[in-house]
């Protein structure tokens, strides 16, 4: 099954194409380099995520379950492996 493709307004496609054409010509024939900013930009959100936990237990604003405590730390020996 073929899905529809999805109409994009220019606000939006407009700094993706620059963006993608911006990457192109910093990182042309640099794969590696390439690689690791992509990679880079793809962990921040994530990254956020976990300092944000850390705050919160730090501050002692996350009080909740045990369930949530073995998520947590699942995440984190995740991204340790």
């Amino acid at each position: 099954q073929q899905l529809q493709q999805t109409a994009t307004p220019p606000l939006i496609m407009i700094p993706y194409n620059f963006l993608c054409w911006l990457i192109d010509v910093l990182f042309v024939n640099r794969p590696i380099q390439r690689f690791w900013f992509l990679e880079t930009v793809a962990r921040m959100p994530y990254f956020s995520y976990i300092t944000m936990l850390t705050l919160y237990e730090s501050l002692g604003w996350w009080r909740s379950s045990m369930d949530s405590r073995r998520v947590h730390f699942a995440e984190e020996w995740n991204e340790v492996q």
